[in-house]
């Protein structure tokens, strides 16, 4: 499930990295702003003399060639960042989906168990209470259809003991019924 699910939502994928990228980019591209404006703003000003001038222009070059790549790392960290936060957040979903899975077949699985770390701690807590509660239920169930099995069948032995032709009827229109309450048996 995990191979198939790899390139699920990916709408969620791409909000989670275009809001963290952008936003980062955003927050680099003032901060670029803000240490090149000062710069190009003392040109605007004059500059007094050709070794000024010189001291200048190498100045903004030097901050051209250290900060761009301190920019592009900051960047490719924020992404990279984002692309494992949804890793993380996906991994437990996977497990709910199985579950969800298993639930829409007709059976109860076992307890979610996630990762202590995992964010969805409260969630994970409150499927397993569910699916607690659903394997008492079918467990009530299987005892009050191993009850009415065993009243079927008493009541098919009093019929044939009786020969009525219409109780032997009744008591198997209730066994058919009865068959199609079990799991996997015709519905009725």
């Amino acid at each position: 499930m995990r191979s198939e699910s790899f390139l699920a939502n990916p709408s969620f994928r791409a909000h989670l990295l275009w809001v963290t990228g952008g936003f980062t980019g955003a927050l680099l591209l003032t901060g670029a702003v803000a240490a090149f404006l000062p710069l190009f703003q003392r040109f605007d000003a004059g500059v007094g003399s050709d070794a000024e001038l010189e001291r200048l222009t190498f100045e903004i070059l030097r901050l051209h060639a250290s900060l761009w790549p301190v920019v592009g790392a900051a960047l490719l960290s924020t992404l990279a960042c984002s692309w494992l936060l949804y890793g993380r957040m996906r991994g437990p979903l996977f497990r709910f989906v199985s579950v969800f899975r298993a639930l829409s077949s007709g059976s109860v699985p076992e307890s979610v168990v996630i990762r202590a770390t995992d964010y969805v701690q409260e969630e994970s807590a409150e499927l397993n209470a569910m699916l607690e509660a659903l394997r008492e239920r079918e467990r009530a169930r299987a005892e009050a259809l191993a009850q009415l099995d065993a009243s079927a069948a008493g009541l098919g032995e009093w019929a044939h003991a009786q020969g009525s032709a219409e109780a032997i009827a009744l008591v198997s229109e209730f066994e058919e019924r009865c068959k199609a309450l079990r799991p996997g048996g015709p519905k009725a």
